[in-house]
């Protein structure tokens, strides 16, 4: 009888030498942090339309629902963040990145 219990292998202890200590404050560099978390929000975003019947109007009202509870978790406040998206320009070629 098979009880489908998987032995994974015990993973070997890394010498000292391997282990790297990073101070995220002083190295961190927003830009790229951003770019990244855009980049997974993409495929995200792009695996829901193609598996769900949704349209994109659906998608971006959710992403902009994300970005306010999101502004307002990192404490900008409900003004600045209305005075933000008002001034927020649009460059139609971002679609083609």
């Amino acid at each position: 009888m098979n009880d489908n219990i998987v032995d994974f292998p015990k993973p070997k202890k890394l010498p000292a030498e391997f282990f790297i200590e990073v101070d995220l404050e002083d190295s961190r560099d927003d830009m790229s942090i951003v770019e990244a978390i855009t980049a997974v929000m993409e495929m995200h975003t792009n695996g829901i339309y193609l598996s769900s019947d949704v349209e994109w109007h659906h998608i971006m009202d959710a992403c902009l629902n994300i970005a306010i509870s999101s502004g307002l978790r990192a404490g900008i406040d409900a003004e600045e963040m209305e005075n933000l998206l008002g001034n927020i320009s649009i460059d139609e070629s971002a679609d083609e990145q």
